[in-house]
């Protein structure tokens, strides 16, 4: 069952980042929140940015970044101004099944006591491997988050582009 727990949010995320149906209705984004033409071939290319992407748009009013990976591993380098939200803090420990999202009340103070709201454009990145940022993704998505994105790549593919990195 954790297994499925675990997969469930990458297999979502792929399955949405692919065009989950044949019914996608593309949708106008202002520029600035455009993905690189690069991403265009997926039916929904706003799912995915690249590092550059992220580069350019960091510090913008309206974009909040998530690192996604533990606070040990946040504290040793991260993209600058991304807040941390580890998947320790992600799972309802008093629900009787192992593995469950925590409650949207949570979900909703974890999120604002960071300073995320629902009017922001929202990148969640992880090591790169997209387990820890496909179960934070899914579960805002669940709880109704609509401006989010993944970081292709991770915080891997940012330290290979040589992008700078913030410590605590």
């Amino acid at each position: 069952m954790n297994k499925l727990v675990l997969l469930l949010p990458v297999g979502l995320l792929l399955w949405v980042a692919c065009g989950a149906s044949n019914n996608v209705t593309p949708t106008a984004t202002p520029a600035s929140s455009q993905s690189p033409a690069a991403l265009t071939e997926f039916a929904n290319p706003e799912l995915l940015v690249t590092s550059g992407w992220l580069e350019q748009h960091l510090g913008e009013a309206d974009v909040r970044v998530i690192d996604a990976r533990s606070e040990s591993q946040y504290r040793d380098g991260h993209i600058p101004g991304a807040v941390n939200i580890p998947p320790s803090v992600l799972t309802d420990l008093n629900h009787p099944v192992a593995g469950m999202m925590v409650p949207f009340e949570q979900m909703v103070m974890l999120l604002g006591d960071r300073g995320i709201r629902a009017e922001h454009r929202v990148v969640i990145y992880d090591a790169g491997n997209l387990m820890s940022a496909a179960r934070l993704f899914w579960g805002m998505d669940l709880y109704g988050h609509q401006r989010l994105s993944v970081l292709d790549g991770g915080i891997a593919k940012w330290m290979a582009d040589s992008r700078a990195v913030a410590k605590v």
